[in-house]
């Protein structure tokens, strides 16, 4: 029988697939239209997407990291010094003039707000971007501990997003919530998940996440 141990080999090499899907995604979503100032709000210590920026264009773009957390920013400053500088602040009230930035990064932040936040958040990242947004969310409420909204495609295509559905559907990826089903359950609706993202990429819908881009000419209405 598979032992734990190999399982846990195989899903972060699926782990490390996802990464990639995500990572050709954003670079679809950003048409070479990357510009200087890139602004990557609710980073955390670091984001993997705009790591992999970082490794693909080093020192010709300046990547600013934003956190309401000290504690993520100052650890990301010490052990990854991926960004140019470090920001405490929160993602519902920007401290940058108005399309100052070229893109606005916000992965997997809005679905930790409440509901009622989420369109103060996205209207913050759209003031601030003179080129375009990338943003990624689950889709749906998905049951996790810090999770407080949930968001549905047509909400945010009706914000003028383009979008893209990033692999699994909610109901596989779901099964890794039931902690009482064990990996050898997990890891099969992993594999599915990562098997048929083409599937997702076309079907957000029916996708476990969105990723989403805005352009700016599609922003302007929706400044404050």
């Amino acid at each position: 029988m598979i032992s734990l141990r190999i399982l846990k080999i195989l899903e972060r090499f699926l782990r490390r697939i996802w990464e990639f899907d995500k990572n050709l995604i954003m670079y679809k979503l950003l048409e070479g239209d990357l510009g200087n100032d890139i602004l990557d709000v609710g980073s955390k210590t670091f984001s993997p997407n705009a790591r992999k920026l970082r490794n693909d264009f080093g020192n010709s773009i300046r990547m600013v990291a934003l956190d309401i957390s000290p504690n993520y920013l100052s650890e990301g400053r010490r052990k990854y010094r991926l960004y140019d500088d470090y920001i405490i602040a929160d993602a519902r009230r920007l401290p940058f003039r108005t399309r100052s930035l070229d893109v606005t990064l916000c992965f997997e932040v809005i679905e930790h707000l409440i509901k009622s936040d989420g369109p103060k958040l996205l209207g913050e990242i759209e003031r601030v971007a003179r080129r375009r947004v990338i943003m990624s969310t689950p889709v749906g409420f998905m049951p996790a501990r810090t999770h407080k909204s949930g968001w549905e495609p047509y909400e945010l295509l009706e914000r003028g997003y383009k979008i893209h559905g990033v692999i699994g559907s909610f109901t596989i990826r779901g099964v890794r919530e039931f902690r009482g089903i064990g990996k050898y359950v997990c890891f099969p609706a992993t594999w599915l998940s990562y098997t048929f993202a083409p599937f997702f990429y076309l079907f957000p819908k029916q996708a476990s996440q969105v990723m989403c881009m805005k352009k700016s000419e599609n922003i302007t209405r929706y400044l404050h």
